[in-house]
């Protein structure tokens, strides 16, 4: 481990240290209610979707497609309040989201697709952690499907782009630069959805692998994970497999929905959970160059959960009701209320 990474996160964990103990935050539940608005599914209707966690301040973060709200639920009572509200755009749709427990900062992705009815406008926004004030919304390359963030040891975010082939990375830095912008980090054509498939959906959920070596990027459909190194973005491969990975091979007494497509990425230790319509898969990486993984387990989940986190060591995901409200041509119940719930593996 080189010098800088050892600081790194001896900041974090001195950070940490400094927040109130976990006994004195309280036991975790099972789950959280999320709000989202009752009626019919519909615009403004808001879709609870991405799920973060802040150590700090002992609470959940959670995004929403339409309605162009985030809020967030205090850990210990359940109490869910406006972390932000669009008002310029409020039909804007919020999506993966990710906390800088380090810099105190919540990054999280948008989406337009009001404004041009032609293609999507994605940006980053980042927040104050503690207060919400939106700091800088960084524009992306037009058109950019902006599905999920990750964030590395240094502060770099890297954006998903559902409809492209590229990966944006914004510095920290840019923040509080005149000129601060989003660059273009990787292109690839596995980057890519399948444009001849129903229901076209490329790069979902992405994360920073524990070593600091690596992105991995969730591709929905068809359901594959990519591997893009952070010192050489142009080394770019799949991940092969040992074992059912992503309804592959899957069992036929399965529901066929269950592994619609791969949604979220959230590594726990070493150990990385996929998310699915339906499900989520641990998976246990063979060599330290990310590119062969062992799926280990699947968690069957009620239907609707997507995006993960840690919180505390635990696997949270919350409940997205984004495939039956998006899709409604796959006759999916919509299930409610919304929850933030914690998933268990045997």
């Amino acid at each position: 481990m080189s010098v800088s990474r050892f600081k790194n996160l001896l900041l974090i964990a001195v950070l940490l240290s400094c927040s109130y103990p976990s006994f004195a935050l309280g036991k975790l539940k099972d789950s959280y209610l999320v709000q989202g608005e009752t009626g019919i599914p519909q615009i403004p209707y808001r879709v609870p979707e991405g799920v973060a966690f802040d150590e700090v301040l002992n609470r959940f973060i959670a995004t929403g497609i339409f309605g162009g709200k985030i809020t967030s639920i205090d850990a210990r009572t359940g109490v869910e309040s406006v972390f932000y509200q669009e008002t310029i755009n409020p039909a804007i749709s919020f999506a993966g989201v990710k906390v800088d427990n380090l810099r105190r900062i919540v990054w999280a992705c948008s989406v337009d697709l009001v404004s041009d009815r032609t293609a999507p406008i994605g940006a980053v926004y980042a927040f104050n952690a503690h207060t919400g004030a939106l700091l800088k919304k960084f524009p992306l390359p037009f058109p950019f499907f902006c599905n999920d963030v990750a964030i590395d040891l240094k502060g770099n975010v890297y954006a998903t782009n559902s409809f492209g082939d590229s990966i944006a990375k914004i510095s920290p830095k840019a923040i509080i630069q005149a000129n601060g912008a989003a660059t273009i980090f990787a292109t690839s054509p596995l980057l890519l959805p399948d444009l001849a498939a129903p229901i076209v959906l490329g790069q979902n959920g992405i994360a920073v692998t524990p070593t600091q070596d690596y992105l991995l990027v969730a591709i929905s459909v068809p359901g594959k994970i990519v591997r893009i190194s952070l010192k050489n973005p142009t080394d770019i491969k799949l991940v092969t497999f040992s074992g059912d990975a992503f309804g592959v091979n899957p069992n036929p007494n399965d529901d066929p929905l269950r592994f619609l497509a791969a949604d979220g990425l959230q590594f726990i230790a070493n150990k990385l959970y996929v998310s699915f319509h339906g499900g989520i898969q641990r998976l246990d990486f063979t060599n330290k160059k990310y590119t062969h993984a062992c799926v280990q387990s699947t968690a069957k989940v009620p239907t609707g959960l997507s995006t993960l986190t840690s919180a505390r060591g635990q696997l949270y995901a919350i409940d997205s009701e984004t495939v039956p409200v998006t899709q409604p041509q796959l006759g999916i119940p919509v299930v409610l209320p919304n929850k933030i719930v914690k998933v268990k593996f045997k």
